[in-house]
Formats: C-alpha cells, sequence, structure tokens
C-alpha cells in the first residue's frame, strides 16, 4: 500500500512541476517559430503582420502577409530597403512594387553574405544572410 501512496505522490508532483504551457494548447499563436513562410523564404513579424524575405539568384523579394500569413496588398504602404556586403557601406535597393510583393535587382558581387534592412512604415526589420 505505502508503494502504491509513493508512486501516486510522484504522479501528482510530476504533473505539478511541468509547465501549464506544455500541456494548454489552444488560439492562434503569432511568433517567430509559428510562422510558416509561405514563399520558402525567411520571415518576420512586423507590428501588422509578417514580412518574406525571398532571394532569388540576383534578385530579392519581399512578401507582405497579415497576421494569419494571408497575402496583403503593398499599394500605399511606405517601405525602403538597403543591403551591404561585409566591409562596404550600404546601398538604396530599388523596389519595384506587385500586387503583394516588391522585387528589386541586387548585386552580390560574389559574396555569400550581405546584410538587409527594411523600413516598413515606422518599422526596422534586419536580416543577416549567410
Amino acid at each position: 500500500m505505502k508503494s502504491i501512496q509513493t508512486i501516486f505522490t510522484f504522479i501528482i508532483l510530476a504533473f505539478l512541476a511541468t509547465p501549464q504551457t506544455t500541456l494548454a494548447h489552444g488560439g492562434k499563436e503569432h511568433g517567430p517559430l509559428s510562422a510558416m513562410a509561405p514563399q520558402g523564404g525567411m520571415i518576420k513579424e512586423i507590428k501588422n503582420g509578417h514580412i518574406e524575405l525571398v532571394t532569388k539568384d540576383n534578385t530579392v523579394e519581399l512578401y507582405h502577409y497579415d497576421l494569419d500569413i494571408k497575402p496583403s496588398q503593398v499599394k500605399g504602404v511606405k517601405i525602403k530597403a538597403e543591403y551591404s556586403l561585409p566591409r562596404k557601406p550600404y546601398k538604396e535597393l530599388k523596389l519595384k512594387p506587385h500586387l503583394n510583393h516588391w522585387s528589386a535587382p541586387y548585386s552580390k558581387d560574389a559574396s555569400h553574405r550581405y546584410n538587409l534592412k527594411i523600413q516598413i512604415e515606422d518599422e526596422m526589420v534586419e536580416w543577416v544572410i549567410d
């Protein structure tokens, strides 16, 4: 009888020691791990949604999404982008608007690493690409 009480006590203590967030799951999560990038790029959360960076050859594409990762129109959204290569000054990216994304050509100059800064409305988003 005493061993059953010991096992029961151990189970109760293990339950109490488990963080409640691992036991409860519900609602929508808005965080970096919960966002899947629809275009296969790197996604970051911003104040009113998400922005996804996709690089293809010598082109940068920035996709704009709402908080539920649904495409948002970019018309009227203020955005500015610049990039820098290692030990080089930042250069502006001339972004061309499309329906739900912007695109711009850029020159990597044989470097695989660069920094990208996006000023979208009043928020700054940065990526370091290796």
